[in-house]
């Protein structure tokens, strides 16, 4: 499961898909809570949700309450990507406050400070590539 932004005026569109096969089963109109519900109301009877094993999805608390509701004993996995933005943002908070803490006139400033600019893995000013 998970939503297509969609713009200003429309917003969000919700998408439950089969994981197994990546079809798309349901689609519904906005990013909420009652979204979600009105899936399990409109195209997932009781008797099938008891055979749903496993849900991927964001880390949206609206989404994961209406799961725990209607799959209580389904396994919810994160999707990575969203693992991965959160993992990321703390490790960039972690570098700003050690960063801070050691105070960027001590010796090792400039290096710190190019490392908050340009964390690993993105790439920042360098040398320019030789046509």
């Amino acid at each position: 499961m998970d939503e297509i932004f969609l713009g200003k005026k429309d917003k969000f569109l919700t998408v439950v898909s089969n994981l197994e096969t990546r079809e798309p089963l349901w689609m519904g109109k906005e990013r909420k809570r009652e979204t979600l519900d009105r899936f399990f109301a409109e195209a997932l009877p009781p008797r099938l949700r008891r055979a749903v094993k496993a849900v991927c999805g964001d880390m949206w608390e609206p989404f994961r309450l209406s799961l725990k509701v209607h799959l209580p004993r389904a396994r919810l996995i994160y999707d990575k990507c969203h693992v991965l933005k959160h993992a990321n943002a703390a490790v960039d908070e972690t570098r700003r406050a050690e960063f801070f803490r050691k105070g960027a006139d001590s010796g090792a400033g400039a290096r710190q400070a190019v490392a908050l600019a340009h964390p690993v893995g993105e790439s920042g000013p360098g040398p320019a590539a030789d046509p």
